[in-house]
């Protein structure tokens, strides 16, 4: 099962309750609550698992942060709460880190934990370095990041010399991030759990705007021609004007979205909990179509070529026609998929959760070629065409060469003590 906090059974439940009699839900409720305490208990009393790695008393909480390669150099936020730039040059050669004279640097976040009892499902409370969901965003001069403490940072690319950091006060917060952010026309986007849309100028950290929903916001927003789109728990999708944040249009979903949403052409897709695939249309909501899986499309799907790549935690991945919603193919996993796959134009890679990298070919859902990375993977990935970076649950950064179908270079980004 996937690890996650507890706060997404509870609504889950609130969506399955709304298609269930009343007589059912007090039995369904019985059984939540057990479910729910269960796993509180589970987590608390192991000291290395938990649905942020950390039990009471046990490591540091985890986010699972995804790459990002710019110019040879790959950025992302480590588990143990820092940014890290790594050349890939440096790292194929084995070099200590940080190498200076390959601009490699290591940008420290401390960081309050998440003011929940025992933190997150049993987090640690004490300060500790920060937690990153966020996969960076890199421009050629600053690398931004938003943790779920509740803070954005802009780093410099060249040296990690911190730049900004909003809000500015570092007693303040803007809620737990735990979607990633979006850069849109010098404009800096970010969903938080406090139910708010926030837009920050990038340049300077400026506050512009905010936006409120009526439920927390764990998914990434899209934008597209000047349009933010967004899903909260609240079993809404919103459409604001990137300009101030006026609501456009809003629709009631049949659940809450648990993918972040991605817009191509005039539509915009996203899965819901209650096991869909849906096509909306970006000028108004009105639904194109929708596709059932056997379970959650938990990972932002991919659009290509005019074909939808959704992995499901159901342990398949569903290609399908982009205009209509019919099924081009499946390939079943080893298990469930929750990171969100890239493409290299010829091929979609994919990598479950127990860490099985998949290469299929688009045409027909042929496997290529396949590897066990031996450490499970949630984040997103990331590719240059010919080599994918991986964040894997072990704290460490993987380059896998798919010409060569064997790991160009790994680094643990675990800091020294």
């Amino acid at each position: 099962m996937i690890r996650y906090p507890e706060q997404l059974i509870v609504l889950f439940m609130k969506n399955i309750f709304k298609s269930i009699t009343t007589n059912t839900r007090k039995a369904v409720s019985l059984v939540a609550l057990l479910l729910i305490l269960s796993l509180f208990l589970i987590n608390c009393m192991s000291p290395t698992t938990g649905a942020y790695g950390g039990g009471c008393g046990g490591p540091a909480a985890q986010g699972w942060s995804g790459p990002v390669q710019q110019d040879g150099t790959v950025y992302v936020g480590s588990m143990d709460g820092d940014v890290l730039a790594l050349n890939v040059s440096a790292r194929s050669r084995g070099l200590t880190f940080p190498s200076k004279s390959d601009n490699e640097w290591r940008g420290e976040i401390k960081s309050a934990a998440p003011s929940s009892p025992c933190g997150p499902v049993c987090g640690p409370s004490a300060s500790q370095g920060a937690i990153i969901y966020d996969t960076p965003v890199v421009t050629e001069e600053l690398v931004y990041v938003a943790t779920y403490s509740g803070q954005v940072y802009a780093f410099t690319t060249d040296t990690g010399t911190l730049r900004w950091a909003y809000p500015r006060m570092s007693s303040e917060n803007i809620g737990a991030v735990v979607g990633n952010m979006v850069l849109d026309s010098g404009m800096l986007y970010i969903g938080s759990s406090n139910g708010k849309v926030y837009a920050l100028d990038s340049t300077t950290g400026d506050f512009k705007w905010d936006f409120q929903t009526d439920e927390r916001i764990w998914t990434s927003p899209a934008i597209s021609e000047r349009t933010v789109y967004v899903g909260s728990y609240d079993s809404k999708l919103y459409a604001l004007s990137a300009e101030d944040g006026s609501l456009k249009w809003q629709i009631e979903l049949p659940a809450a979205m648990c993918s972040s949403p991605v817009v191509a052409d005039d539509t915009v897709y996203f899965g819901t909990f209650d096991h869909y695939l849906h096509a909306l249309d970006k000028n108004d909501g009105h639904e194109l179509w929708k596709y059932r899986g056997g379970n959650w499309f938990w990972a932002k799907p991919l659009i290509d070529n005019g074909v939808i790549y959704a992995p499901c935690l159901d342990r398949r991945v569903y290609a399908l026609n982009a205009q209509t919603g019919n099924e081009v193919w499946t390939f079943v996993g080893d298990s469930q998929f929750a990171a969100s796959p890239v493409t290299t134009g010829t091929s979609v890679v994919v990598v479950s959760k127990k860490g099985e990298l998949y290469n299929l070919d688009v045409n027909g859902g042929t496997l290529l070629q396949s590897f066990s990375l031996e450490a499970e993977v949630m984040a997103p990935l990331y590719t240059d065409g010919t080599m994918v970076y991986i964040h894997t649950r072990d704290k460490t950064i993987v380059a896998f060469d798919l010409e060569s179908g064997a790991i160009a270079w790994r680094y643990k980004t675990e800091a020294e003590s």
